[in-house]
């Protein structure tokens, strides 16, 4: 927002034929209109954060735009963590943090408060550790709040089983306590996928349903290496809901050869308006997504077979989708990167597709229902969408990460309008990078949500003194010139 506002005072005039009695208010209407532009430009220049840009960090939330855990052994690699916003504005997030103890790892939630300070009234110090035991180590990567106020939180756990892995679920009370009116009283329960006699799984995704059932999914490996999209659903209690493909599990396959890339299963899930179950990810090295029944059986008015694959048939390292949103038009949203360089070296860049809800591409959306969003840093920089959501007015907002210089790695955030293209009232051109100082930031934006307004994310940072924390940032939002005031 530029101050040259308040120069461009609009000049009234007056029209010589008008009735004196309205004529004579002209000047008192110019008067009134002038002061009240006056006092605007004069709250703009006291309060600095008023004329922060779109996307510019908000420094009235955590310390400077950013919210510490305030925890030091938090895991930098993946799995990354993921956030919700509750309807009271809170914030949780949930990660993986390191037990020096027992030498594994625990899954971590935090709450904060709406100005980005720790919730005691959260497990008294605003964090909860969860441990599934056996000795092994448990990874968050997802959570959702049930309508009262439950918290359901998803990962995976080895169990002690060395390469193998399972979903592990756990429910939390309002105050952070396991709720033992769940997983057979213990706040927790773990669910196995067998293909082949392979038994390994990792869970990456949950939604709630309208009737209460909870749903996980992610992928499980086939005895080739391969993966398979995953998904379960669970009764109120965790148990298995045998209504969903009888046993309570689906795996769904795409056919493809497998390769490294085909390791990267599925990611995201969402649900959409009629109960349907949307899971994205990869398949081969193109985005890929599936659509269930309620029932757990594929949709065939789904691209005919339930299952719908794309790419962007530009580099050879191909596509990967990491994120998932259902628009409130019905339009499906996959994001996360393609190579776009044709040939030679890679060049990741930030992806998007988008889908009508046949699984067709919306070719109003980008070019032919495709679109990229290249940050570009530093030459053939990777970057990469982790997450997508959906603003009140229809434009998309998508993060992520993007490496810099020194290879670097810095929170990415871009802002789309609902054609595809680049919002450029956000950011610089609708793109905004953050480097926050830290020594090594590290996917410094992982799950974005909304807090009123205004978005959130989450990311994991390296301290500089050995160790990481779990963040959450909030971002500025132009409300004074939200519709179009000039």
């Amino acid at each position: 927002m530029q101050n040259t506002h308040c120069a461009r005072l609009p000049r009234a005039q007056t029209h010589s034929r008008l009735p004196w009695a309205i004529a004579s208010l002209v000047p008192h209407v110019k008067a009134a209109f002038t002061w009240t532009i006056a006092v605007v430009c004069l709250f703009l220049a006291a309060h600095p954060t008023a004329q922060a840009g779109e996307g510019d960090l908000d420094s009235t939330f955590g310390v400077n735009g950013v919210a510490y855990t305030g925890v030091s052994n938090a895991s930098i690699a993946s799995p990354a963590p993921s956030m919700l916003v509750q309807p009271d504005g809170k914030i949780v997030v949930c990660a993986s943090t390191y037990d020096a103890d027992a030498a594994d790892f625990n899954m971590l939630v935090a709450r904060f408060n709406v100005d980005g300070t720790l919730d005691t009234s959260f497990s008294f110090d605003g964090r909860v550790s969860i441990d599934f035991g056996g000795g092994g180590s448990d990874a968050c990567t997802s959570i959702a709040r049930q309508d009262d106020g439950k918290l359901v939180v998803l990962g995976f756990t080895d169990n002690n089983l060395g390469s193998n892995n399972l979903f592990a679920v756990a429910r939390l009370n309002v105050d952070g306590s396991l709720d033992a009116g769940f997983g057979n009283g213990s706040g927790k329960t773990t669910v196995s996928f067998t293909i082949g006699g392979t038994t390994s799984s990792l869970g990456r995704s949950v939604a709630i349903q309208a009737n209460g059932r909870i749903v996980v999914a992610g992928s499980a490996v086939r005895p080739d290496n391969g993966r398979d999209f995953a998904a379960a659903r669970l009764l109120p209690d965790g148990s298995l809901d045998s209504t969903f493909n009888l046993t309570g599990k689906v795996t769904v396959g795409f056919g493809l050869p497998v390769s490294a890339a085909s390791t990267e299963g599925a990611w995201a899930l969402a649900i959409d308006g009629q109960s349907r179950i949307l899971v994205a990810g990869t398949a081969g090295i193109r985005f890929a997504i599936a659509r269930l029944n309620s029932n757990g059986t594929l949709d065939g008015n789904f691209d005919s077979d339930g299952r719908a694959t794309t790419d962007f048939g530009l580099g050879a390292a191909g596509s990967k989708a990491y994120a998932l949103a259902v628009q409130h038009d019905g339009k499906i949203v996959v994001a996360g990167q393609a190579d776009t360089s044709g040939t030679g070296t890679p060049n990741i860049d930030m992806a998007a597709v988008r889908m009508l809800p046949d699984g067709s591409l919306d070719g109003s959306f980008g070019f032919q229902g495709k679109a990229i969003i290249a940050f570009d840093l530093i030459a053939n920089g990777g970057d990469r969408a982790n997450a997508v959501v959906e603003q009140s007015d229809g434009r998309l907002l998508f993060g992520g990460v993007s490496i810099g210089a020194g290879s670097t790695a810095v929170g990415a955030i871009a802002r789309m309008r609902s054609n595809g293209d680049l919002d450029l009232s956000f950011g610089a051109s609708g793109r905004h990078s953050y480097d926050l100082g830290f020594a090594i930031p590290s996917a410094a934006f992982n799950s974005l949500s909304l807090q009123g307004t205004q978005p959130v994310s989450c990311g994991v940072v390296s301290l500089g003194t050995g160790g990481s924390d779990v963040i959450a940032v909030r971002l500025q939002t132009e409300l004074l010139f939200a519709n179009g005031f000039d």
